[in-house]
C-alpha cells in the first residue's frame, strides 16, 4: 500500500484518483495542448470514447494493413506507422522514404486514424561496424551518442543535432497539419527498457528528453494536432500529465496479458488518461476485455512476423468480431477540414485505380508523364503481377481466379494501395 501512495504521490495525482469511475462510465479527458487542433480534439474524443464497447483495431506498416485486408476483407481503423527512415543520420547513409508520409495521409482519407512512431537513429556518432551498422543507429549498443550532454548542455554539438533531428521530423509531422490529419504521437517508446539510446541515461534523463521534445514540437513550432501517447512500464519514466494524452503498453510473449496491463495501469494513474494497447503480437479477446472492464483507446498488431504467424482464420476471426472496431464501421469525421484534399493533391502523384470488375479489367490512371510501378497482389499477399504504368493503361486480369485482390502501387511522391474483386 505504501509502495502505490508513493507512485501517486511522484505521480502528481491524488490518492482518490486510484478509484476513479467505473471504466465503463463516459470520461472526459482534455488534451495537454492548451488550443489543439480542432481535428486532434475530435480525435481524441472518437479514440478514447470509454462508452465504446468494441475494440478498436489499429495495424502496424502500410504492407501489414494490405495484407489484413487482403485475408480478412477488412482494415484496421488505426494506421501505425514509424518515420524512422526520416532521421537525419539515416538520410546521410542513403535512406529514401520516399512518399511515405503523404502515402500514409491517403491512406487516413476521411475516416482512419494514424499513429506514429519514430525509431530515432541517433543524431551523431554512429559505430557502423559489424553487428553495429547505422541503420541499427537507434539501439543503445550502436553509437556512442551522449544524451546527457543533449539534454544538459545547451550549447553541446549533441545537442544541436538533437534539435536538428526533431526540426527535421517536424517538417513531417507539419505536412500531417497541413493535411488536417492528426496524428497519435507516439515518440521515445520503450526508453525504460534501455535498448534504445534515449533510455541510455536513466528516467531523469528521459523525462528531461521528452519535455525538450514536447516543447520543441508544440511551441516552437507550433505543431498542435499532435496527441501525445508515453509508452509505460515503469512510473519512475513517466514525463507527466502535462505532457502525455495517452498511456499505452507494449505487450508480447508472455507478457501479453491485457487483465494484467489494465490492472497496473489503473493501479497507478487511476481515471487520469485514457489507455492503449500501442504493440502487441497477440490478437484481442474482446469479448473477455469487455466483461472485464477493459475499455483500450485502440489496439495495435505488430508488424512482420508477429501478424503474418498467426493463422489466417484467427486473423479472420477477429476481425469480422462484432465486438471489434474496423474501418468499415467508422464514419467519415474529417469531411470538414477541406483543406486536406489539396495539401495531399499537391503534395504528391497518386495513381487511381478503377476497378472494372465485371469486364474483370483495370483501368489505372495517371497525370500526364507520370509513371508508377505496380504489383497485383493476391490472398496470400503473394505478387501475382508486377509492372511499370505511364499515363493511362487498361489491364486485363481475366486470368485471375474470382477473389479479393490489391493493386500495390509505388510513384515518386507517394505509395498505396487500392482493394479489387473478381466475381
Amino acid at each position: 500500500m505504501l509502495l502505490v501512495v508513493l507512485a501517486v504521490l511522484q505521480l502528481g495525482l491524488p490518492a482518490s484518483a486510484q478509484v476513479g469511475l467505473p471504466a465503463s462510465d463516459r470520461q472526459e479527458w482534455a488534451l495537454s495542448h492548451p488550443d489543439p487542433h480542432p481535428a486532434a480534439e475530435r480525435a481524441f474524443r472518437l479514440v478514447t470514447d470509454t462508452t465504446r464497447s468494441e475494440v478498436l483495431m489499429a495495424q502496424q506498416d502500410l504492407d501489414d494493413i494490405i495484407y489484413v485486408s487482403l485475408v480478412t476483407d477488412r482494415e484496421p481503423a488505426m494506421g501505425s506507422f514509424d518515420l524512422m527512415d526520416y532521421s537525419p543520420s539515416r538520410l546521410e547513409h542513403g535512406s529514401r522514404p520516399w512518399g511515405q508520409v503523404e502515402s500514409w495521409i491517403r491512406w487516413a482519407g476521411d475516416d482512419a486514424f494514424v499513429s506514429l512512431s519514430w525509431h530515432w537513429n541517433a543524431p551523431m556518432f554512429l559505430y557502423n561496424d559489424g553487428g553495429r551498422e547505422w541503420w541499427r543507429g537507434f539501439y543503445t549498443d550502436a553509437s556512442s551518442f551522449d544524451v546527457r550532454a543533449a539534454v544538459e548542455e545547451p550549447e553541446s554539438a549533441e545537442r544541436a543535432a538533437l534539435m536538428r533531428d526533431i526540426d527535421a521530423i517536424a517538417v513531417q509531422l507539419h505536412t500531417f497539419r497541413d493535411a488536417g490529419v492528426p496524428v497519435f504521437w507516439r515518440p521515445l517508446h520503450e526508453g525504460w527498457g534501455g535498448w534504445f539510446w534515449w533510455g541510455k541515461g536513466g528516467p531523469d534523463m528521459y523525462r528531461a528528453l521528452w519535455r525538450l521534445m514536447y516543447d520543441r514540437l508544440t511551441v516552437h513550432h507550433g505543431l498542435d494536432h499532435l496527441i501525445w501517447v508515453y509508452t509505460h512500464r515503469d512510473s519512475g519514466w513517466y514525463p507527466g500529465h502535462d505532457v502525455v494524452d495517452v498511456i499505452g503498453v507494449d505487450l508480447y510473449g508472455a507478457d501479453a496479458r491485457t487483465y494484467r496491463a489494465w490492472a497496473d495501469l489503473r493501479r497507478t494513474f487511476g481515471t487520469a488518461k485514457p489507455f492503449a494497447v500501442t504493440e502487441t503480437d497477440r490478437l484481442p479477446d474482446p469479448t473477455a476485455m469487455r466483461a472485464r472492464g477493459e475499455r483500450w483507446a485502440w489496439y495495435s498488431m505488430w508488424a512482420d512476423d508477429q501478424i503474418r504467424d498467426i493463422r489466417v482464420a484467427a486473423l479472420r476471426g477477429a476481425y469480422t468480431n462484432p465486438d471489434v472496431l474496423t474501418r468499415s464501421s467508422i464514419a467519415p469525421w474529417r469531411t470538414d477540414d477541406a483543406p486536406w484534399r489539396a495539401a495531399i493533391a499537391d503534395a504528391s502523384t497518386a495513381l487511381d485505380v478503377i476497378p472494372l470488375e465485371a469486364e474483370k479489367k483495370l483501368v489505372l490512371l495517371l497525370p500526364e508523364r507520370a509513371r508508377a510501378f505496380i504489383s497485383i497482389l493476391g490472398r496470400g499477399n503473394e505478387t501475382l503481377r508486377r509492372g511499370r504504368v505511364s499515363d493511362a493503361e487498361i489491364w486485363d486480369v481475366s486470368d485471375l481466379p474470382v477473389g479479393n485482390y490489391v493493386v500495390r502501387w509505388f510513384t515518386r511522391g507517394s505509395q498505396g494501395f487500392t482493394r479489387f474483386s473478381i466475381q
